[in-house]
């Protein structure tokens, strides 16, 4: 009872207070041990709760000044429980010179903080137990009324999981603000400068990528991805449903070297890589790529690949997902909601395993129309679909990061028409300004080696 007359010292007699309008309450018999039922006596511990609950209903701040042991810490989070987190606020009681409100404190904070530069040992009259208090009655026998209330007006709220102030993020504020254009936040670069005047690659984001059938939006994400692990050293988790994983190492290891990995008519008048560099290239490929499989006769649900993806990134750090594509993925849809409503949630889950993973994920996702390129449709030019093209939902451009579209405009061209290996890619999307903008990029590709370059256009 006592820190519960210290408190009242302290609030109620004060002009702040005229009315005695705070009411301070104690727990009957100190803190529990537990807040759980296995002591016998810990429910009705609490009895108390029921009984003031006209009270705590009726108040929009409830202030919790427990002792700062373990005891007093279970007895605030188990207050807090049935309270309600959002109307209670909690008294932190000095732990040593640099939190405490008392007279001298701070002469005895600079003298700590001088100590520790110089590693010279901790003055005595910084020492710990000089500065720390337990409850409301230490500190009113040590420092008095005032002091006392000072501690008791800066209660802070307690944390709500889900709910967050911008000062929770000052320090990746302030590492921003440092950082300026080369931070992490602006994006890395995709290892062609003229994608990155429009695109670059940030940690935690949602990249859509989509295009006509054989128009390359498979093989441009493997070489981004060969481009981020060479330069930046990412780590990949790969889940690439339309590529085997021996055919897809061979395109990759393609990208790395480049060089064609098969003499074949795909690699004329280019060299193949040696026995030695295949062996180079499979070590890098198994240290910077990891794939994820679907279980024999089954289609691969997106909780089943997310779960992959969170092992990956506990195991092996993976810093970007590619899932291609989504009409390979499990169609049902529970509950016999819309197809609409399946890609909304679906993204959803893509996007806060992107946050809360700082992990980039790709997405390709294939248009309406499925006429392909180069598959009788002549040799006209075939115009470029849009990210609202895309079969399913138009939440696949309205919930994404960033919209790119893989275009090859010539690709069914004959001799003298045009170049058939000129890509384009058409950046329809860009949510972060720091990281690009709306516009069109031009890369030709190498059918050898799979590589794309920009140099010679």
């Amino acid at each position: 009872e006592l820190d519960k007359l210290s408190i009242d010292e302290a609030l109620n007699h004060h002009p702040l207070y005229p009315d005695r309008s705070v009411a301070v309450v104690s727990v009957p018999a100190g803190a529990p041990g537990t807040a759980t039922s296995s002591e016998g006596h810990s429910e009705r511990k609490f009895r108390f709760v029921e009984a003031c609950s006209d009270i705590l209903s009726s108040v929009g701040c409830v202030t919790l000044a427990v002792d700062a042991d373990g005891p007093g810490i279970v007895l605030a989070d188990e207050l807090s429980r049935r309270i309600g987190r959002e109307k209670c606020k909690k008294v932190n009681w000095p732990t040593g010179p640099r939190d405490s409100y008392a007279r001298g404190a701070r002469d005895a904070a600079e003298q700590l903080e001088e100590a520790q530069r110089n590693n010279q040992p901790t003055p005595e009259v910084a020492r710990t137990e000089h500065w720390a208090r337990k409850d409301a009655n230490e500190v009113l026998q040590h420092e008095g009324p005032e002091v006392l209330r000072q501690y008791m007006l800066d209660a802070q709220p307690l944390p709500i999981q889900g709910l967050f102030s911008f000062w929770s993020f000052w320090d990746q504020v302030y590492d921003l603000y440092q950082q300026g254009p080369k931070g992490l936040s602006w994006g890395v670069s995709t290892g062609w400068s003229t994608v990155d005047t429009c695109y670059q690659v940030v940690p935690g984001e949602l990249t859509i990528v989509t295009g006509l059938p054989n128009s390359g939006k498979s093989e441009w994400l493997d070489a981004l991805a060969v481009n981020l692990a060479k330069q930046h050293g990412w780590v990949f988790g790969l889940c690439s449903l339309e590529n085997t994983p021996v055919d897809h190492a061979r395109k990759l290891m393609e990208k790395y070297t480049g060089k064609p990995y098969l003499n074949a008519s795909y690699s004329i008048g280019s060299t193949r890589m040696e026995f030695g560099e295949m062996i180079d290239a499979l070590i890098w490929l198994d240290e910077h790529f990891h794939m994820i499989r679907p279980l024999p006769d089954t289609m691969p649900t997106i909780d089943y690949i997310l779960e992959k993806a969170r092992a990956a990134v506990l195991r092996y750090g993976i810093q970007g997902l590619i899932i291609d594509p989504y009409n390979e993925l499990d169609p049902n849809r529970s509950g016999g909601i819309s197809e609409t409503e399946h890609v909304s949630r679906l993204l959803t889950k893509i996007k806060r395993f992107a946050q809360h993973y700082d992990c980039h994920v790709w997405f390709v996702a294939h248009p309406r129309t499925q006429r392909g390129l180069g598959v009788g449709g002549g040799t006209e030019s075939l115009p470029a679909p849009t990210m609202y093209d895309i079969s399913g939902s138009a939440h696949f451009i309205n919930k994404a990061d960033n919209g790119v579209v893989v275009h090859r405009p010539l690709a069914g061209a004959s001799v003298g028409q045009g170049d058939p290996f000129t890509v384009q890619l058409l950046v329809r999307k860009v949510r972060n300004k720091l990281a690009g903008k709306i516009g069109d990029v031009t890369l030709r590709y190498d059918g050898a080696t799979g590589q794309y370059d920009a140099s010679d256009l």
